[in-house]
């Protein structure tokens, strides 16, 4: 079930921050999306980890086309030419990274700003994308926050220990989450996302 969802997936985002957009690569490779549609890999600003003060790996460098000849250099360089070459067919749409789209080095982000960034988010895959199943690529803390912020009163209850380890502790490298999520009041465009469901997958 889970791998059928996985594959099916009609949409792949990813956060532009490199090592984010380099795992998209790595791990969706060969994934339908990418080889039957010939469809881009779309980068989304506001996938891009939680700024702490003086967090250097969460400040960015390059901008539209410059990251995915970033990341292309940088695959080419680290990986096998055989294993680079399918990865480096894959088109990266900068999507809304093509300007300034990480924090300074020295501003932390606040809880709020944060919240801003999920509500837009949300709104994009809502309304920007006609995907009822999409692969998010991004970072640990941000997930972490994600679930802490919107996992439902129902499955908190149902599933008390899980859900309070979800809001303590960061998903490990190359982690898989899969979540369901649903706008409880289908006419409001600015409703609340819940998150019913949440599992870890391929452990």
């Amino acid at each position: 079930m889970t791998c059928r969802l996985f594959l099916s997936a009609s949409a792949i985002f990813a956060s532009p921050l490199t090592r984010a957009t380099q795992t998209a690569l790595l791990t969706c490779k060969g994934h339908p999306f990418f080889t039957m549609s010939e469809s881009p890999l779309v980068l989304l600003r506001n996938l891009r980890e939680c700024k702490n003060f003086g967090s250097f790996d969460t400040v960015g460098k390059y901008v539209g086309a410059g990251i995915e000849q970033n990341v292309k250099e940088k695959l080419t360089r680290d990986l096998k030419e055989d294993v680079a070459g399918d990865l480096l067919r894959v088109q990266i749409d900068p999507y809304d990274a093509v300007d300034s789209w990480w924090n300074p080095l020295q501003q932390e982000e606040s809880d709020e700003h944060i919240h801003r960034r999920f509500t837009k988010l949300w709104a994009f895959l809502r309304y920007g994308t006609q995907a009822s199943t999409a692969i998010l690529v991004g970072h640990s803390h941000f997930f972490r926050h994600m679930c802490k912020e919107h996992v439902s009163p129902e499955f908190r209850q149902a599933e008390p220990e899980f859900t309070k380890v979800l809001d303590k502790h960061k998903l490990d490298n190359a982690g898989c989450l899969r979540i369901t999520v649903e706008w409880d009041t289908a006419n409001d465009p600015m409703d609340h996302p819940v998150i019913h469901s949440a599992r870890l997958v391929f452990d």
